[in-house]
């Protein structure tokens, strides 16, 4: 194989840009055109900076973000909220 390091970035890439997005991003821009321009503006800034605060830690810390939240989390309550708000933005952003 030509690439034996490039991870599973295919596999998820497949999973989140399935049939559904495309369906679904095709019949908002035939419904309101350039309306949503700012949306798309706002999600791609957003996601620059996120990625680019994990890839920071990442480097920096040896691990990845859900190992750097476990280990910030120590008490119980406080890994029980963010275990809540992990799942709620998944929950949230596949809506």
């Amino acid at each position: 194989m030509k690439f034996p390091n490039i991870g599973p970035a295919f596999l998820v890439t497949a999973a989140f840009i399935g049939p559904g997005t495309v369906i679904t991003a095709s019949i908002a821009g035939a419904n309101y055109g350039f309306a949503l321009l700012w949306a798309l503006l706002f999600s791609a800034i957003a996601t620059i900076i996120l990625q680019e605060m994990t890839a920071r830690l990442g480097i920096v810390t040896q691990q990845g973000l859900g190992e750097n939240i476990r280990q910030a989390c120590q008490t119980p309550l406080l890994l029980n909220v963010a275990v809540v708000l992990v799942l709620s933005a998944v929950v949230v952003g596949n809506s």
